[in-house]
């Protein structure tokens, strides 16, 4: 009954220690997490850093526009710009409406794919 005594002793010791082990290092991710979360939260409300961010994205944006076709780019720039419906912008160019909206959508295509990690 000894020999067993001294293993049951040592195995609930082990336990304890894991346990406390693993205690340990769930609190130590908490924290890391806790402190990383916090960090991106503050970058994030600094208005220096969301400035740059927004100059990064206008310059991405201005040169994706202006890689686009000619007519794409035209087409975009009156309705998003120029804020003038479809059906203006086809008087105006003297296309179909359907034209218009086939353009706008292949300019969209093209800056998502630019856009994409800003999306």
């Amino acid at each position: 009954p000894l020999p067993y005594l001294f293993v049951v002793a040592k195995y609930k010791s082990l336990n304890v220690l894991r346990r406390k082990f693993s205690f340990n290092k769930f609190q130590n991710e908490k924290y890391r997490l806790h402190t990383r979360n916090t960090l991106a939260y503050e970058a994030l409300n600094e208005d220096t850093a969301t400035f740059l961010y927004l100059e990064e994205i206008k310059t991405l944006l201005k040169k994706s526009i202006d890689k686009m076709p000619d007519k794409v780019k035209s087409t975009f720039i009156l309705s998003r710009v120029n804020d003038f419906k479809n059906k203006e912008i086809a008087q105006q160019l003297d296309i179909s409406i359907k034209t218009v909206e086939y353009r706008i959508n292949y300019a969209l295509k093209i800056l998502r794919k630019k856009l994409h990690e800003f999306i």
